[in-house]
């Protein structure tokens, strides 16, 4: 069985809700398929078992762009989110987004924060929490804090079409959602007067193969200063600065390790940037009374002449994936696995030092 294969089987349960549900896609049954659905599916935000069905957010505002202002509480002590909704080629997507109050006057970076199946923009937020590493960005060295742009899962039975959309939960990327995608990310650049060199990409699982789609691309690939892939492993040679997460026990791990074996074979030199002391082996912690196995990792820095290639492996596991998780301090969640680290730091400290070198004079 290949690693692209059992990828696929991971998100089996996916295909099988929607296959079984594709007899009632008619227009004149859709109303009825909707309720249907929704009665079954409509579960609370993670596990055991993860809502399917329009796991998206209210929209309060539209794809242009039109509420420019900062997202963070009265009192300063929370960042804050706002829902754009963007309906690109009838694919209906709400966009989360966080803007730090100092993104009004300054030219913030960007951070596009791609889900994986199952997921939606809050569950992809409790593994990364790049909403708020990028909201203090500036105490990692970053010129100015980060706005946080997270996607959310497109519909099952598509409210813009009344169709059943089989592409919204098979397949690896998201190629549904990228007319939207892009639209929306070069709408909120142009608004809130992005700094252009600072644009970043991070995907999780079937989120980490649109990154890789967009990064292999070469019409795309320029569009970002550099990108994380995690759960996922990138197709093509290594060009713009890339950092890859990978669990040891992930299903792809085998083929996200092939990346940088080929990239070094190619005469790349190594780097090691941290090894925890038996980094293979999660170490038993107590939170309370409860014991909790926590992942540790091994960090290596590859480089050939101006090419990068990071790659964080780690010992992290969760319920129902094992390795296929978002590492972080703190409790499991639906996909996200406790560690003594937290991925979004790494991944804004990876942004942080890979922004778009400025043209020469």
């Amino acid at each position: 069985m290949t690693n692209r294969f059992r990828l696929r089987f991971a998100h089996a349960s996916l295909a099988m809700v929607a296959t079984a549900f594709a007899v009632a896609s008619a227009p004149a049954q859709a109303g009825f398929l909707s309720d249907a659905i929704s009665k079954i599916l409509t579960l609370p935000s993670y596990g055991p078992i993860p809502n399917l069905l329009d796991n998206q957010p209210v929209a309060t505002d539209t794809c242009d762009v039109r509420n420019r202002a900062h997202t963070e509480s009265a009192t300063g002590d929370r960042i804050g989110v706002r829902q754009y909704g963007c309906v690109v080629n009838n694919r209906n997507v709400v966009f989360t987004v966080s803007i730090p109050k100092a993104c009004e006057t300054q030219h913030c970076g960007l951070i596009v924060d791609q889900h994986g199946a199952t997921m939606n923009a809050e569950q992809q937020n409790k593994g990364t929490q790049l909403r708020e590493w990028g909201w203090k960005a500036m105490g990692l060295g970053a010129p100015t804090p980060y706005i946080v742009v997270q996607p959310n899962m497109t519909d099952l039975l598509d409210n813009q079409t009344g169709q059943l959309d089989l592409k919204s939960v098979t397949g690896l990327p998201y190629t549904n959602e990228l007319p939207a995608l892009l639209t929306f990310v070069h709408n909120i650049v142009q608004s809130l007067q992005v700094d252009p060199r600072r644009v970043h990409f991070h995907g999780f699982s079937r989120g980490g193969f649109t990154a890789d789609k967009i990064y292999c691309d070469p019409a795309t690939r320029d569009l970002f200063a550099s990108y994380v892939g995690s759960g996922a492993f990138l197709s093509c040679a290594v060009s713009r600065p890339f950092m890859q997460f990978i669990g040891l026990t992930d299903p792809n791990v085998a083929l996200a390790d092939a990346v940088a074996a080929t990239f070094h074979r190619a005469g790349a030199q190594s780097e090691m940037l941290h090894e925890s002391p038996n980094w293979t082996t999660p170490s038993l912690q107590f939170v309370g009374l409860k014991p909790v196995l926590t992942g540790k990792y091994q960090h290596v820095r590859y480089t050939l002449g101006e090419h990068k290639l990071e790659v964080l492996r780690h010992s992290g596991a969760a319920i129902p994936l094992a390795g296929h998780c978002l590492p972080r301090q703190g409790p499991a969640d639906w996909l996200v696995c406790p560690a003594d680290f937290d991925m979004g730091r790494k991944i804004v400290e990876f942004f942080i030092q890979n922004p778009v070198a400025p043209a020469t004079p």
